[in-house]
């Protein structure tokens, strides 16, 4: 994300949901949380996004705004992505199967059927590369106007 933001000479925006129910996940046998959990929570989320914006500030020399807000995780990714005219979202992805997502959800899947921005998924458990290896791009094409409509910006 931060080299597409530097290519394209834009902002990059860093967004991360406080949805405390979420983030305590594994303690959710012990009861409700604690008033004092949750702040220590959203204070871990603060300060990871404060650290990563500055890390991107210095390293990347981009422009970087931070969202933090409450709510469920895919709602407030596409909230966040109409709210700031986002002309691109890049997220991981654990890759979950059907069943996976059936059992756990799928923020990914949320947000590719509930935006029309352009979406680039990246697999968590995989290295980016440096650049395009090999440079070249796959472009799946299937005669739709849809999958014809990523032509477009090259005519």
């Amino acid at each position: 994300a931060s080299r597409l933001a530097q290519a394209a000479g834009a902002a990059l925006h860093l967004v991360m949901a406080h949805d405390p129910p979420q983030g305590i996940g594994t303690f959710a046998e012990f009861g409700p949380p604690s008033v004092l959990l949750i702040e220590e929570l959203e204070r871990r989320e603060e300060t990871y996004l404060t650290r990563s914006a500055a890390r991107l500030r210095k390293a990347a020399h981009l422009r970087v705004k931070v969202h933090h807000d409450d709510g469920i995780a895919g709602k407030v990714i596409a909230r966040t992505a109409r709210a700031v005219n986002a002309g691109l979202v890049v997220m991981s992805t654990h890759g979950r199967g059907a069943l996976g997502r059936l059992g756990f959800g799928s923020v990914a899947d949320y947000v590719v059927r509930h935006l029309d921005t352009p979406i680039l998924l990246v697999p968590a458990e995989v290295t980016p590369p440096r650049g395009l290896p090999g440079r070249r791009v796959l472009l799946p094409l299937d005669l739709s106007p849809e999958s014809g409509a990523v032509l477009r910006p090259l005519e």
